[in-house]
């Protein structure tokens, strides 16, 4: 016996998405070949000895293009970023930390792009975090969904109204996208926060972008304060927002959320630059 099988880590992962033909309650027109979830989301299971407390499910937002950070290190290579040239970027991510238990994500979004030999209407590019999803057609349509709301696509946000929260998701994933792809193509001016007029009991954050510190308005009543991420995890929370140091945290998009008594009482989504 070599025991091979206790030394050897099995990666099983499907193809992309659905056949038509095996869609039942959603629209059968969404499944292999498009951006919608029936057409891009797929099982991932991995098995061996590297997994520490096996059985887990895992809800993180994955790529399949993460499977290439993750192999090298499964055999031991924490380096290998030192072969790739600085010329050619990664955007895989290394699933070590949810395979040995030690986070419960590494990305903060996933990206998708649909491109054929003969162009049709499918083709396009989608962003989701965990909670939203934008879609950009090639032919400039966008969509926009609430997956933990709507998982099977049917309620197109844009729409309707956005909520704060909505657009902040909005914002957020239009931006990333323009920053993966190095286009400035995907924000709708008419859809996100932009140029906003503050009113009465708006909140105003600045300086927006901001780098270390961020400020608000005090019009309210000793108002507490809470920072969040694009995941919504909180970042700060508290009543002496203008004496934290934010530098350390990572470029992106946040959701500033000021509350009196209790109440709401105005958001903003503020930039960090780096």
């Amino acid at each position: 016996m070599l025991n091979k099988l206790d030394s050897t880590d099995f990666i099983f992962v499907g193809d992309n998405g659905n056949a038509t033909r095996t869609i039942q309650s959603a629209n059968p027109l969404r499944a292999k070949g498009t951006v919608y979830q029936y057409g891009v989301h797929v099982p991932l299971i991995i098995s061996g000895p590297s997994v520490v407390n096996p059985g887990r499910v895992s809800d993180a937002l994955v790529n399949t293009v993460d499977l290439f950070a993750t192999i090298p290190e499964l055999f031991g290579d924490t380096n290998w970023q030192a072969n790739i040239p600085v010329n050619k970027p990664i955007d895989s991510k290394s699933l070590m930390p949810i395979l040995t238990d030690q986070d419960t994500s590494i990305r903060p979004w996933s990206f998708t792009e649909i491109f054929k030999t003969t162009t049709d209407s499918d083709d396009g590019k989608a962003m989701r975090n965990i909670e939203y999803k934008l879609i950009n057609f090639d032919d400039g349509r966008q969509e926009f969904y609430d997956l933990r709301l709507d998982p099977n696509e049917a309620n197109d946000l844009l729409l309707g109204t956005l909520t704060t929260v909505e657009r902040f998701n909005y914002n957020y994933l239009c931006n990333e996208m323009n920053a993966l792809t190095g286009t400035g193509s995907f924000c709708n001016a008419s859809v996100g926060i932009v140029n906003a007029v503050a009113g009465v009991n708006d909140v105003i954050a600045f300086p927006n972008p901001f780098t270390s510190q961020i400020f608000s308005n005090t019009n309210f009543t000793n108002p507490a304060v809470e920072l969040r991420n694009c995941l919504g995890q909180i970042i700060y929370s508290g009543n002496d927002l203008s004496s934290q140091n934010f530098s350390d945290l990572p470029k992106g998009l946040y959701y500033l959320r000021l509350i009196e008594v209790g109440n709401e009482v105005g958001d903003e989504v503020v930039k960090l630059l780096k």
